[in-house]
């Protein structure tokens, strides 16, 4: 009975993720220059992104809802007057949980990193085969030091392009034209020709903006480096790596933010000196003038010394890794942890006990999701302690679960 409102649950929140999944897709994806099969392609790739949370609330509402129809039928009732424990209850539900985790964790540290691979594998391949989905329609593309501006891509046509290159230091290149077409340079190497019909050509000068020339011409060919639009593959991102290696990614960020904790403060003690001897040259001073030139000798040490401590270690990229190492063992065992709450809250007799239990447990979902999303934001842009933070929801919400479970055994 179980298993079965697992699956059910199951099959409502992957279709909430996947149709999720599938407009962000639409939104960010050409639509003219894809076809729905490699869409869909994509999208089923990303799948492995949202089941790490599809478990955990999935094993929760099966649990609400297989108890709530106990409880509505009566059967609750007919157990504990028969004297049999309710363990009997628990003991297969909380051992499929577990199972439910172990195939959660697999599914971050295994799957997902796979399919993030092979993401990034066909996107390559889309734009090497199709460059013009790399810009995208109505939108600002980013090439380094050259911006694209575009209006409607059709294929690889074009309409109302503007290029702001500012790759060269002594000019500044703007060329813009109503038509144009993307091709093949270099296939290999992910380089095109952005081919332009009656562009206009501005050059003008940085330095001296009344400096400028203006010129016309029937056609206009600008080459362009698209491999910098393809996802990092030497880079590891949280939810791209297994957590081997995101732990290795988390060690090597706190080992060089210790460095640079240990630079700055070797540097503030090669200051302090300077500074104890201005203090000391401003006691002594005599005249007037010493004491100014003192008075400067210590302000001057006093910001070095606040400009060493101004420079700090930007822990957000570290803490973001940290917090998402943290959320996919949280994430893994609230599908357990979860579980012993829709106990207590699935012991009521109702009717239509399934339904009441299917909307209690999407709304403690949304509480967890809420919670989680809330913890590990602050997290990363405070300073507060990211694992006690982290961990926070799972230990709330276990805790309450004992309470109820412990009122319900005295019940």
């Amino acid at each position: 009975e179980y298993i079965l409102s697992f699956m059910v649950a199951f099959v409502f929140f992957f279709f909430i993720f996947f149709v999720n999944q599938l407009l962000l897709m639409l939104k960010n994806v050409s639509v003219q220059n894809l076809s729905i099969r490699v869409m869909m392609e994509l999208v089923v790739l990303s799948i492995p992104q949202f089941l790490i949370y599809t478990f955990p609330f999935s094993a929760l509402t099966g649990a609400s809802m297989v108890i709530g129809t106990l409880s509505s039928n009566n059967e609750i009732l007919a157990i504990r007057s028969s004297g049999i424990s309710l363990k009997h209850i628990f003991i297969p539900i909380v051992a499929f949980s577990v199972l439910v985790g172990c195939v959660a964790f697999w599914t971050s540290d295994v799957l997902n990193p796979w399919c993030a691979r092979q993401y990034k594998n066909m996107y390559a391949r889309i734009i090497q085969n199709m460059p013009s989905v790399a810009l995208k329609p109505y939108s600002v593309t980013n090439l380094g030091n050259i911006t694209i501006s575009v209006g409607n891509v059709d294929g690889n046509k074009v309409s109302d392009i503007v290029i702001h290159d500012t790759s060269n230091s002594s000019e500044v290149r703007r060329i813009s034209a109503k038509k144009g077409e993307i091709n093949v340079l270099d296939k290999a190497n992910y380089v095109y020709a952005l081919s332009l019909k009656n562009p206009d050509i501005l050059f003008t000068d940085p330095n001296n903006m009344g400096n400028y020339s203006l010129s016309e011409a029937d056609e206009f060919s600008y080459a362009l480096n698209l491999s910098s639009l393809l996802p990092v593959f030497g880079d590891p991102s949280p939810s791209q790596v297994s957590t081997k290696e995101l732990s290795a990614v988390v060690a090597d960020n706190m080992k060089t933010r210790d460095e640079h904790n240990e630079a700055n403060e070797a540097s503030i003690n090669a200051e302090m000196p300077r500074k104890i001897s201005a203090l000391v040259a401003l006691s002594d001073a005599q005249t007037y003038y010493d004491a100014t030139s003192a008075l400067f000798d210590l302000e001057a040490s006093e910001s070095r010394i606040t400009s060493i401590k101004m420079h700090k270690f930007a822990e957000y990229i570290m803490r973001y890794y940290q917090s998402e190492l943290h959320k996919r063992f949280c994430l893994s065992l609230a599908c357990v942890l979860l579980v012993f709450l829709a106990f207590p809250i699935s012991f009521v007799k109702v009717k239509h006990g399934r339904l009441i239990g299917f909307g209690l447990s999407i709304f403690i979902a949304v509480m967890y999701w809420a919670a989680m999303f809330f913890v590990q934001l602050r997290s990363m842009m405070t300073s507060i302690p990211l694992v006690p933070a982290m961990w926070a929801p799972n230990a709330i919400f276990f805790i309450v679960s004992l309470v109820l479970l412990y009122r319900l055994y005295r019940t």
